[in-house]
C-alpha cells in the first residue's frame, strides 16, 4: 500500500537536469556498485545526468570512494538517510526511480515513486516483476550485465511515459482503497 494523498505528483523545477533518484539503505544487496557504475556510462552520452541516492549503511564509505574514483563528485549526491517527508520532497523532484537491488520482497519505494507520477527502472529482483509493466510505468531489466544498457536506453525512453497514467495506475492499484478492495474480495471467497 502507498500513501497516494502523501506520494502526489509536483510540477518538475525548470531545469536541464535529468535527475535519477534511489532511495535504499547502503548494502550489498541494494547493489548501488551497480548502479553508479551504470550511472557513469550513461553519463558519458548525456552530461546533464545527475544521481542521487538516499540512505545510509555499511556500504556507505565504499560508495563514497567509488564516487571520487570515477570522477562523479559534481554528478552522484549520496544523501545520508532521508526522513519520509525528505523521501517525498526527493521523488517529488526527481525525473525517474531507479532500483538495483539483487532480491526485493516487493519495493514500496516503487510505488511511491509511482505514485507521485515518477517512471521506474529496477532490476528484476522478484517483488518489482509484480509492479513493473514495461514500457508503461517503468522498465524491468532482467539481469545486472545488461542494466547498464537498459539505463541508458530508458534515459533516452523518458519522453515516451505517460506521468499521468503512471499516476493514475499507481492509485489504482495500490491506494489504500484499492488494496483492501482486493483483500475484501479474497476474504469474502474464502468465506464462502
Amino acid at each position: 500500500v502507498v500513501d497516494t494523498n502523501f506520494f502526489a505528483p509536483l510540477i518538475n523545477e525548470n531545469t536541464n537536469e535529468f535527475k535519477i533518484l534511489n532511495v535504499a539503505n547502503l548494502n550489498s544487496n541494494k547493489n548501488h556498485e551497480l548502479l553508479i557504475k551504470s550511472f557513469h556510462n550513461a553519463l558519458l552520452d548525456q552530461p546533464n545526468l545527475k544521481l542521487r541516492i538516499g540512505g545510509c549503511g555499511p556500504e556507505d564509505l565504499k560508495l563514497k570512494e567509488l564516487v571520487c574514483k570515477l570522477g562523479l563528485e559534481n554528478s552522484v549526491s549520496l544523501l545520508g538517510k532521508l526522513t519520509r517527508d525528505q523521501v517525498k520532497w526527493e521523488m517529488q523532484r526527481c525525473t525517474v526511480f531507479a532500483l538495483t537491488s539483487k532480491y526485493e520482497t516487493f519495493g514500496v519505494v516503487l510505488i511511491e515513486a509511482m505514485s507521485c507520477g515518477k517512471p521506474v527502472i529496477s532490476t528484476n529482483s522478484g517483488g518489482p516483476s509484480s509492479i513493473i509493466k514495461n514500457g508503461k510505468n517503468g522498465i524491468l531489466v532482467n539481469n545486472e550485465q545488461s542494466f547498464e544498457e537498459e539505463l541508458g536506453r530508458f534515459i533516452r525512453d523518458y519522453p515516451s511515459f505517460n506521468l499521468n497514467d503512471i499516476r493514475e495506475n499507481t492509485v489504482a492499484e495500490f491506494s489504500n482503497n484499492a488494496v483492501v478492495q482486493k483483500l475484501l474480495l479474497i476474504y469474502l471467497d474464502v468465506v464462502k
